[in-house]
């Protein structure tokens, strides 16, 4: 994705995140403070830990060309996922990943919990099963599902 702001271009989802929230000064701990770098710390786990698996497992399925596939890599990666779902678990803190309020970590692991039962890594199970039905019951997500 691309967000155009004025004459420069954001690219990156959880850099045009982390921007929005910032700007609207929502959805975000403020920058400097231990809640933004306990925030951050969430963020850089679920991206190194769920999304690089779920992305790696997408390059070896389709996006790669066929003979740079290694299709076996997902055994691992679905491991190392489900390992990390149990981490993320263990880290809630509320009925929001960090704590009472919705922030950008919520908003990205919504996405890959989501995409990690569509490319068949399993589905979250126990207060991260509840955790997203919550995600995905609320008004703002079913919106951009309805169009």
């Amino acid at each position: 994705p691309v967000l155009i702001e004025g004459d420069s271009a954001i690219t990156d989802s959880t850099a045009i995140l982390t921007y929005l929230a910032d700007k609207h000064g929502t959805f975000t701990a403020p920058a400097g403070s231990l809640a933004r770098a306990r925030q951050d710390s969430l963020t850089q786990f679920l991206l190194d830990e769920l999304d690089a698996c779920l992305w790696t497992g997408a390059r070896h399925s389709f996006v790669l060309p066929e003979a740079m596939r290694l299709p076996a890599i997902k055994d691992s990666l679905k491991w190392e996922y489900a390992r990390s779902l149990q981490r993320l678990a263990d880290r809630m803190a509320g009925p929001f990943l960090m704590g009472d309020e919705m922030t950008v970590p919520d908003i990205i692991a919504t996405h890959c919990l989501g995409w990690g039962v569509a490319a068949r890594f399993g589905a979250p199970e126990g207060a991260l099963a509840e955790y997203l039905a919550r995600m995905r019951a609320r008004p703002a997500f079913q919106r951009v599902f309805a169009g």
